[in-house]
């Protein structure tokens, strides 16, 4: 059984708005697991190594990134791009947890982050691979 390009195109288009919803996630994590997320010092001097501010900045991009992906025509190079750039940023919230001085080193937040990561950066590379087939 084929499977046209049509119907690859909408699950690449599904997959993007699935990894803009966990970029929603990732963007209102710091305030709903508030308390464990670093300092989330939000009025004082912007830390930019600290784990809140770097999970809001990385869910603003996600969500951005896989919106625009979501909305972009199929089979064209700017959505092909943008997804695999939504699949770095959550490589990114993956290796930060680690890597970032004052960051999470366990809890909700840290596992947050990884598994986050982890469906971003799947969802963006199978999207930023379907929108290929879907020409």
């Amino acid at each position: 059984m084929s499977t046209s390009s049509r119907e690859i195109g909408g699950v690449s288009i599904a997959t993007s708005w699935l990894a803009a919803l966990v970029g929603l996630w990732v963007l209102v994590s710091p305030f709903v697991l508030a308390g464990t997320f670093g300092s989330g010092n939000v009025t004082g001097t912007v830390n930019w190594t600290d784990p809140f501010w770097m999970t809001l900045i990385a869910g603003i991009v996600v969500t951005i990134l896989a919106g625009i992906a979501g909305m972009t025509a199929r089979g064209t190079n700017a959505g092909r791009s943008v997804n695999w750039l939504a699949a770095l940023v959550g490589l990114w919230l993956i290796v930060s947890v680690f890597v970032l001085s004052g960051s999470v080193s366990s809890g909700l937040p840290y596992w947050s982050n990884i598994i986050s990561g982890i469906i971003v950066a799947v969802l963006g590379g199978l999207s930023g691979i379907l929108v290929n087939r879907s020409y």
